[in-house]
């Protein structure tokens, strides 16, 4: 049977929770999740940077929810490929009545006009739910004064206030009701705080400079270190929340399986000419890594896949595939699956071709996100996902179910990043001990990435961050 929004919120002390008691709650709210809708009803603005996997979601429903019931529309925003989903959930958690329903905007150009032509004659949606960039495009149309609750999910979108995303949903949303809600309030660097801190909080700091004065160190222009790292957690937590994994779910600590090798010697060889002349010529194409982040990503998938790199008609063998291999016996892939996250697209296609034998499900960029997230989930004859973390790192749901390994088959790129993609399977519902395999390659930029990835989080783990024994166990920590 399913509770009442009436009993929920009178189990936290809320009185007169009468007009309510129509809306049937068809999850039960565990106490962590009631407690996390009391502060954003205190607040109005609020922020919860509850580990990943503990249920924020949930927690926007109730609190769309109680929008809804007081006239408040609710306009909803979040990473694109995560949008179907929340309405889905939303309609399947909460049951109440919407005079103007619910409704997805992702149409083309076209459809969107006539979408805003219908709604300004027939009343906007009451829940309109809507990726980032298509908020961009749209926010001339939005009708500033139809919404007045606001919810950003995955929220570490906002990281930046130089960037077009953060500037327009700051004006648009001023002085209404928000909920920010990601698990990596500061995905890379204590640094990455200040946007969020300036959503929630804006009379903290004056300026970005006067951010940096207070807490980046700095020689000439660089940033070299962060001081007062305690005075920045009080700051990002003055209207926000975090509550970790082993605080609030019964999970079991997860195996943490380095596997260090190294390239044979003509492999090695092709890794270190890339790298020293930034040029290479292969299968009558000139590949040329000028620039750092060209460097990095080729560097990176020729340490994987080294043949599309060499011009020799005798091929080289790929001790990375030779060791995913090996971590693929080791699971049994007829009884068990795998989650492979990956950072670049050509090492993501190639996993793709390579791993064909097991139908794998890909999810990137250009990939159909929902429908192959249902296809890991359901195709028996699936074994193996292929992930990129931009696409698919945060907020996809259900993995847990029937899958209990994953591999880093390239360095994660921050902590925030580590968190969210072995939080796929580390979250409410996993019932068996997850296996997290880390590759890490000898002489090359695995080593540096990895060891920048550690430096990264001993200022995150201090202050800002607030790990659970989870998280430092996968970065490294005591």
């Amino acid at each position: 049977m399913p509770t009442t929004l009436s009993e929920v919120l009178s189990s936290a002390g809320v009185k007169n929770t009468s007009k309510y008691e129509d809306v049937k709650v068809w999850m039960e709210p565990r106490e962590h999740q009631v407690s996390g809708l009391i502060g954003v009803l205190k607040y109005g603005r609020y922020g919860l940077w509850d580990d990943p996997g503990t249920g924020k979601s949930l927690i926007a429903y109730l609190f769309s929810a109680v929008s809804l019931v007081n006239g408040r529309k609710v306009l909803a925003v979040m990473p694109p490929g995560l949008s179907d989903q929340y309405l889905e959930n939303f309609i399947d958690t909460i049951g109440m009545a919407l005079p103007n329903g619910a409704a997805l905007l992702n149409q083309s150009p076209k459809a969107r006009l006539e979408k805003y032509e219908e709604w300004n004659k027939t009343g906007w949606p009451d829940l309109l739910v809507i990726g980032y960039q298509m908020f961009l495009r749209c926010r001339p149309y939005l009708p500033s004064d139809e919404y007045q609750t606001f919810i950003c999910d995955e929220a570490h979108a906002l990281k930046n206030p130089r960037s077009s995303t953060h500037k327009v949903v700051k004006e648009f949303m001023y002085d209404h009701n928000v909920l920010y809600l990601t698990g990596s309030p500061s995905p890379t660097t204590p640094e990455d705080a200040y946007g969020l801190i300036t959503l929630l909080n804006p009379g903290v700091y004056r300026s970005k400079r006067a951010f940096d004065r207070k807490h980046l160190i700095k020689v000439e222009r660089d940033t070299v270190g962060f001081k007062n790292l305690n005075l920045l957690s009080e700051n990002l937590y003055l209207r926000a929340r975090r509550v970790t994994k082993e605080e609030v779910l019964d999970l079991k600590k997860p195996n943490i399986i380095p596997k260090a090798f190294s390239l044979d010697k003509s492999h090695h060889a092709l890794y270190k000419k890339l790298v020293s002349e930034r040029v290479l010529e292969a299968n009558g194409e000139l590949i040329t890594a000028l620039e750092a982040a060209s460097l990095r990503r080729h560097a990176m998938c020729l340490v994987s896949f080294p043949n599309k790199y060499s011009d020799s008609k005798r091929k080289i063998k790929s001790n990375m595939l030779v060791v995913l291999d090996e971590i693929m016996d080791s699971i049994n892939m007829v009884e068990n699956k795998l989650i492979i996250f990956a950072n670049y697209v050509p090492t993501v296609e190639a996993l793709e071709e390579y791993l064909v034998d097991f139908n794998p499900a890909v999810i990137y960029g250009g990939s159909n996100t929902e429908e192959n997230k249902q296809k890991f989930i359901n195709d028996d004859t699936c074994r193996v996902a292929v992930i990129n973390p931009q696409a698919g790192g945060a907020g996809l749901d259900g993995f847990q179910h029937v899958c209990h390994n994953v591999a880093a088959f390239e360095p994660l790129t921050s902590p925030g990043v580590m968190d969210q993609c072995t939080s796929r399977l580390i979250r409410s519902g996993q019932e068996r001990v997850v296996n997290v395999y880390l590759l890490k390659v000898s002489g090359t930029l695995f080593v540096k990435a990895y060891r920048t990835l550690l430096d990264r989080t001993k200022a995150l783990k201090q202050t800002v961050i607030k790990a659970g024994d989870m998280l430092n166990e996968l970065l490294g920590g005591e």
